[in-house]
């Protein structure tokens, strides 16, 4: 099956950060259309982050982020962003969803 998103070697550090204080660093994912993936991880480890990169909110990254193998940085994002979704649920109750079904995997740490 093709990868509708990947990301590779994807690093971030916010604008006010030292220049090697990187929040995501050495990122590469890919995502396959008509999956559900969960993103988990404790406080402040990149989560939000990781969600505003893949719905093209944050430009100034490194790396690459492909959509349909179009690079991200060159699409239209209003366009972009009517093809994607994404919601925030409580830890507790990914973890339920795992349980009851396993294709609710782990992606992010």
């Amino acid at each position: 099956m093709e990868h509708i998103l990947e990301l590779k070697d994807v690093a971030y550090r916010y604008a006010d950060a030292k220049k090697d204080e990187y929040v995501l660093k050495g990122i590469s994912l890919s995502f396959e259309e008509g999956k559900v993936y969960s993103i988990k991880g404790k406080s402040g480890s990149g989560k939000t982050t990781l969600l505003s990169l893949i719905s093209g909110l944050e430009k100034k990254y490194k790396g690459t982020i492909l959509y349909n193998g179009k690079n991200l940085n060159k699409m239209d994002l209003d366009r972009y962003r009517n093809w994607t979704d994404y919601y925030e649920w409580p830890e507790s109750h990914m973890e339920e969803c795992e349980e009851k079904d396993p294709k609710y995997g782990k992606l992010y740490h």
